[in-house]
């Protein structure tokens, strides 16, 4: 998917203010394939109770013990959440090889 139809898509559930996201998907992308090398698929999400509740999900396959998986997935979300503006609005989803 194009980064530039994301932008039209995503607000902040929040407050309802628009953001850009192409800037955050470059560095958030940057963090997935370091922690996650292989395939990422990036798509547009939302949750099926609150559909305005819209988000970017980022999704991987991951090898390795379990234990080592969910350490990357916790530093993604430390990094994620420490470097990016909005970052309630992007998801991971691992799945297990």
């Amino acid at each position: 998917m194009p980064i530039d139809s994301l932008n039209a898509d995503i607000t902040t559930p929040t407050a309802s203010i628009p953001f850009q996201v192409a800037d955050a998907i470059g560095r958030i992308l940057d963090i997935t394939t370091e922690l996650f090398p292989g395939e990422v698929v990036v798509g547009n999400s939302a949750d099926p109770e609150y559909p305005d509740d819209r988000f970017v999900v980022f999704t991987v396959g991951a090898s390795g013990e379990l234990d080592e998986i969910l350490d990357r997935e916790c530093e993604w979300l430390r990094r994620v959440a420490a470097g990016t503006a909005g970052a309630h609005a992007f998801r991971l989803s691992v799945h297990p090889e």
